[in-house]
């Protein structure tokens, strides 16, 4: 079966220790535990075990309720073996707790009982970014994950949907700096050449390393470790878990040899990890379609369908996802909704938002700078080779000092450096070209929300988006366009609208909040955005003023984003409407966080 990504060109010794300096043993890595789906009164999931791998074949399991399915020996790597234990557990009238076994210790979760909805915990952006300047400042991920588990610990969480970047490869831990390939690979002299750097033995290993390790260091972290164990997860990827902007380069880059490569190892342990599976198994545990992505669709309650979209594994910088693959996708939804006419609210996980306040002259600006960034590299490059010709065979040796700077200066740190990142591109550009509202992707996006549009007229099914990645949180929405510029709460106003989508932002539990200044910036956006802007017809855009007062009570002038690190829950009611809270951290780190809260109506 054919690889997603580039092929495998080195074999690895899987019981070669991994070696690089500075991160955890697996010897305080817990189970994982996965909610596959809930189907006809069955609730499937599984545990993955790390362990060494001389312990594989002792390694057990046992559970209170229910029967382990399968034993599975996923992979070996680094001397150690993955090992899948699939669950089937059948649901009851009212919510039940299943604890399991393996060594010495037990862990509890709980199941939703039959007729009911999932009591769901989301988060994303669970790391700190390297150029964080005070880290221990933030206590890294464990003040939001501890009271997270605060709230489970009193009413537990059937599920936790992680929307993207579970990890950072390029936060604390950081790939390009700590794989001494990697940190060679960005001194070359020019960025045009970083395509013609090829993939070794040695890049094959010490990359596989890197990855392994990052994630057995980040997912034994205090808290995040025991909600791993206790609240069955599904979650997505984004751009950190593989590296910053993965897929939103230009072309030339994003098929360069190293990126195709490590992108590839990159999504190998995102499915190890994170979906307890292998490339050549995924179709099999639920991911599709086979061999074009790892999208998932999956029951989380009683009324309640959820869907997480892979918008990294395919993207280019023109293209989140192919037209095929979303095909599939609507496909396998309608399929599903058929199935169950009892679902009443669908969970699109989206990792970044689809409605948003837009940059508008920042992308401009930043586009602007790309293309004289482009044409300076192209110009320099063409004059240095005719300086060299005009100068003679005896003559060319030597390059003249000047120019010499100028072309070392496209490359990472020198002339340029300041306007440009480490991939050659201005810095903040692909975080925006990442965006579903960025010029590239706007058409796409407005395919996609129409086609949901159609789909909640016709089931009766209010969707939602879950969001994260912007490190800022908030509300907003799509809506039928009307000459009122008020907003219901309790949502009303919209309860036989089907265009209305409620898009919730919850980002980012770990890193560090955006700056004021960007919060300023995305409040110049009018509050409502018409159909003109949204470009979808009858529908308007709308970002809900939740945050009138701080955490601390103090008014605020700006209340429609707030940067402070936050998550969310969401909370299903015997009306079938939703109450969706964001938990923002208070002022004293020390304190609970501060709920706001919107509710979504069903759709009538």
């Amino acid at each position: 079966m054919p690889s997603l990504f580039a092929p495998a060109e080195f074999h690895l010794d899987p019981n070669e220790p991994a070696t690089l300096p500075g991160f955890k043993t697996i010897a305080g890595l817990g189970p994982l535990l996965r909610l596959s789906d809930i189907s006809k009164g069955v609730w499937t999931g599984s545990i993955l075990l790390t362990v060494p791998s001389n312990e594989a074949n002792s390694a057990t399991v046992q559970v209170s309720t229910g029967h382990i399915k399968n034993r599975t020996v996923l992979a070996t790597f680094a001397g150690a073996t993955f090992v899948r234990f699939d669950l089937q557990i059948n649901q009851t009238e009212s919510a039940q707790t299943v604890s399991y076994k393996y060594k010495n210790a037990k862990y509890e979760f709980v199941v939703p009982g039959t007729h009911q909805n999932s009591h769901i915990a989301f988060f994303s952006c669970n790391g700190l970014t390297d150029d964080v300047e005070d880290p221990a400042a933030f206590q890294g991920i464990f003040p939001l994950w501890r009271d997270l588990m605060q709230k489970h610990r009193a009413t537990p969480f059937h599920v936790l949907v992680g929307g993207g970047d579970q990890i950072y490869m390029d936060g604390q831990h950081h790939l390009f700096k700590e794989v001494p390939l990697l940190a060679e690979f960005l001194e070359t002299d020019d960025i045009a050449d970083r395509k013609n750097v090829q993939w070794t033995q040695k890049h094959e290993r010490s990359v596989s390393d890197f990855y392994f390790q990052n994630y057995v260091s980040h997912f034994q972290e205090p808290e995040f470790r025991d909600a791993l164990a206790c609240i069955p997860y599904t979650f997505t990827c984004d751009d950190h878990d593989i590296f910053d902007g993965y897929g939103s380069y230009p072309e030339e880059i994003r098929t360069s040899p190293v990126f195709l490569n490590t992108g590839r190892i990159a999504h190998y342990f995102y499915l190890l990890f994170q979906h307890h599976t292998t490339v050549e198994h995924a179709a099999s545990t639920g991911l599709f379609p086979e061999n074009r992505g790892y999208n998932w669709i999956k029951q989380v309650g009683a009324n309640t369908l959820s869907m997480g979209l892979d918008v990294r594994s395919k993207r280019t910088e023109q293209q989140i996802i192919p037209e095929d693959v979303w095909a599939d996708i609507w496909n396998n939804l309608t399929h599903r909704l058929d199935a169950n006419p009892e679902i009443r609210h669908l969970l699109v996980v989206a990792t970044i938002p689809v409605t948003y306040p837009r940059f508008g002259i920042v992308d401009e600006v930043l586009e602007g700078v790309n293309t004289v960034q482009l044409g300076l590299r192209w110009l320099i490059r063409k004059g240095v080779e005719t300086f060299d010709c005009t100068r003679g065979p005896e003559k060319s040796l030597e390059k003249n000092a000047v120019v010499e700077e100028l072309l070392d200066g496209t490359g990472h740190g020198a002339l340029f450096g300041n306007l440009l990142g480490m991939h050659g591109q201005p810095e903040l550009r692909d975080d925006l070209v990442d965006d579903w509202v960025h010029d590239f992707h706007i058409k796409e996006r407005n395919i996609m929300v129409t086609k949901l549009q159609e789909i909640a007229a016709k089931y009766r099914v209010r969707i939602t988006f879950l969001s994260g990645d912007v490190h800022i949180c908030g509300m907003g929405r799509f809506r039928t366009a009307t000459d009122s510029d008020e907003f219901d709460f309790a949502g009303n106003d919209v309860i036989n609208d089907h265009r209305a989508m409620y898009q919730l932002v919850s980002s980012g539990i770990g890193n560090a909040p955006a700056p004021d200044a960007v919060i300023t910036l995305l409040h110049t956006n009018g509050r409502i955005l018409s159909p003109h802007v949204s470009e979808i017809p009858e529908t308007c855009e709308e970002m809900i003023e939740l945050f009138t007062k701080d955490v601390d009570d103090t008014e605020r002038s700006h209340s429609r984003l707030l940067p402070r690190r936050n998550w969310a829950s969401l909370e299903f009611r015997p009306d079938h409407s939703v109450g969706m809270y964001l938990h923002v951290e208070n002022a004293d780190i020390e304190k609970p966080t501060v709920p706001y809260a919107v509710a979504i109506p069903r759709l009538v």
